[in-house]
């Protein structure tokens, strides 16, 4: 009888152990969850501020996709890559937008003849152009791109064949690029860093010929 009294405690001595164990164990697991939900909050939290600012249509995205984990959707991996990516592009596309914007400022105060659409077109089509009034059927393209922004020059003009065309496309070339200086300047005052990297000087190149460009082709300078 005493060995089957001590059987019975020590059973029920293991039976106590094993629920302090499985209680525990469930305390654990219910701390570990929350742990995670804290932390989730605080990566949704710090997304969410980190888009703040942001209205172009990446940022949008990823914006809906933390409203969306809020609301019960698993959390992907790479959410922070995510967040990384559209801020990267909504980024460079409010620089591009700041450079456009600067860039037909301060062409039109140098007396250059931008069109109102001047920067739209820049941004959606990656290049447009820009003349003087004294430039009949010459323009300048500008081409816009990459990551920090880069511009490219050059001079145009429409079909022409007057006796003096070579002079004259190098006298229209030369005033351009005698003012170059004080474009590279007038965005600097907006502060725009801007090199000139490459530079092909007057009638080194044949120039280039586009449609919708007329009076070129006029009376002998």
């Amino acid at each position: 009888r005493v060995a089957a009294d001590a059987v019975r405690r020590a059973t029920s001595a293991s039976g106590r152990e094993q629920g302090v164990n499985a209680l525990r164990l469930r305390v654990q697991e219910a701390n570990g969850e929350a742990r995670e939900r804290r932390e989730r909050e605080r990566l949704l939290d710090r997304s969410e501020a980190r888009l703040n600012g942001f209205d172009g249509p990446e940022a949008v995205g990823a914006r809906r996709l933390v409203s969306e984990i809020r609301a019960g959707r698993d959390a992907p991996a790479d959410l922070e890559a995510i967040v990384d990516a559209a801020i990267e592009r909504e980024t460079r596309s409010q620089e591009a937008e700041y450079v456009s914007e600067e860039l037909r400022s301060a062409l039109a105060g140098l007396g250059y003849q931008v069109g109102a659409d001047f920067g739209t077109t820049l941004l959606q089509e990656g290049y447009t152009q820009f003349t003087r009034s004294e430039w009949a059927g010459y323009a300048v393209l500008v081409r816009s791109g990459g990551h920090p922004p880069k511009l490219n020059f050059n001079v145009v003009r429409g079909e022409a064949s007057r006796p003096d065309q070579e002079a004259r496309d190098k006298e229209v070339e030369e005033e351009f690029c005698d003012r170059q200086t004080e474009v590279v300047e007038q965005l600097a005052r907006a502060g725009i860093s801007a090199q000139r990297t490459r530079v092909v000087e007057p009638g080194e190149k044949p120039i280039q010929i586009i449609d919708g460009l007329e009076g070129a082709a006029g009376a002998e300078a």
